[in-house]
Parts: C-alpha cells; sequence; structure tokens
C-alpha cells in the first residue's frame, strides 16, 4: 500500500481539481458509442469519485 500525506489545503485542492476533472470525465463516458471502452471509462469515472469522497472524510 502506497500512502501519501496531504495538508488539509493540499487535500482541498486535489478535491477540488479532481471534482472539476470528474464533470468533464462524466460527459466523456456519456459521448462514448462504444459499450467496451464506455464500461472502462465508467470504472474509472467510480474510482476517482469514491477517491473524492475518501479526501471528503479525511478532510472532515
Amino acid at each position: 500500500m502506497i500512502r501519501v500525506e496531504l495538508t488539509r489545503d493540499e487535500a482541498g485542492l486535489l478535491r477540488e481539481l479532481l471534482t472539476v476533472y470528474l464533470a468533464d470525465y462524466r460527459r466523456e463516458v456519456a459521448g462514448t458509442e462504444s459499450p467496451e471502452f464506455r464500461h472502462s471509462l465508467q470504472r474509472r469515472c467510480n474510482f476517482i469519485e469514491e477517491f473524492v469522497r475518501r479526501l471528503e472524510r479525511a478532510s472532515a
């Protein structure tokens, strides 16, 4: 397991950046015609969403 220590400010900035990126990524997922590729993109989207939630919990 890899552990990275972040200050609250760093964690907040990372969360903000991922949230902005996630909005664009969701549009890419929605516009993808290939079911296999869409599934792959959706798995990544789910990972990013969970990571953002973890950052939010850790920053609370």
